[in-house]
């Protein structure tokens, strides 16, 4: 069985932002914590977390790219340690408060990725009560999903069943609105923006600032199981019972070749059309799958003509 998860689900801040502009969304004052009293302090800081994310996190700063304005968030260790394994000295600890500062290239991948999910992901806007912390309700405000399309399809090769399945991310940034059937985090959802940001911060392995659809399946279980269990729900097909039923298929159409053979013959072969039988009765069975079968060469044997359905298209 051949699976493939195609396409970028989310990109780090490049100077714009996906849904409205800086100068169309003002920045809000939010989250600021009691150390935070003068206004013109607040007038330099564009969020500051409210709480530490764990008792394994460090509160940690840097610039917002988009304003040049302070941010200070709470960032899990294990972020901190995979920070300096790759940018060494650009995380610079403050011993006297027990904090980091970013600089340099720490600076620019964290504070990218913080602009695109305050602003690009709509976080910021969607914490209507600025207590710093994410309700379900306003978390249905975020733009912190994305759609897709899926497709699996049976193959005839010398007589073999191969089974192909792959997954495409078909929008990215798109409301997200429902929380028990989401395809980003999936049975989960971010309890704050930190939350986001050190989710985010794990999920991009590769520093690249982008978030493929393989490494955001990767964070929740692996590729494979995140991509059969949308088969299974979005097609109402499991893929692992297919080798089986085809493999009954084909045993149940040759002992009926063999017993409709004359005594002279010495073989038994299969037709275009013997094929088309086999497969379409593995098709009864899985009505709403997407089938195909093609022959050795290529040519399109088979196909229950499906329509296919995106989750954008399922959910509106």
């Amino acid at each position: 069985m051949n699976i493939t998860a195609i396409g970028v689900v989310f990109s780090s801040y490049n100077g714009k932002t996906a849904q409205k502009t800086t100068s169309e969304t003002p920045i809000k004052e939010i989250s600021f914590d009691s150390s935070v009293k003068k206004t013109n302090e607040k007038e330099d800081v564009t969020y500051h977390s409210t709480q530490q994310l764990s008792s394994t996190s460090s509160m940690t700063s840097f610039k917002d790219p988009t304003n040049g304005k302070f941010v200070v968030v709470s960032l899990d260790n294990s972020n901190i340690e995979k920070l300096k394994s790759k940018f060494n000295n650009d995380v610079l600890l403050d011993e006297s408060t027990n904090t980091y500062k970013l600089t340099g290239k720490a600076e620019e991948f964290v504070s990218n990725w913080f602009a695109d999910i305050a602003y690009n992901r709509n976080f910021l806007q969607a914490d209507e009560n600025n207590d710093g912390m994410m309700t379900e309700e306003e978390y249905l405000k975020t733009y912190n999903d994305f759609y897709f399309y899926g497709e699996a399809t049976l193959s005839i090769q010398k007589d073999m069943l191969e089974v192909n399945v792959y997954e495409q991310v078909t929008q990215s940034y798109v409301p997200f609105n429902h929380l028990e059937d989401n395809a980003y985090r999936r049975n989960d959802y971010a309890k704050s923006l930190d939350d986001e940001l050190n989710y985010t911060l794990l999920t991009d392995v590769d520093y690249d600032g982008k978030i493929t659809l393989k490494e955001a399946y990767t964070q929740t279980s692996s590729v494979e199981q995140a991509i059969l269990e949308d088969v299974q729900r979005y097609a109402d097909v499991d893929i692992t019972s297919l080798e089986g039923k085809f493999f009954n298929a084909v045993m149940s159409h040759l002992l009926d070749k063999i017993l409709e053979k004359d005594e002279d013959e010495k073989t038994v072969s299969f037709s275009t059309e013997d094929w088309q039988r086999i497969l379409g009765e593995i098709q009864s069975t899985q009505s709403s799958a997407s089938i195909n079968a093609y022959d050795e060469e290529g040519k399109l044997l088979i196909t229950n003509n499906q329509e296919k359905k995106s989750k954008e298209e399922i959910y509106g």
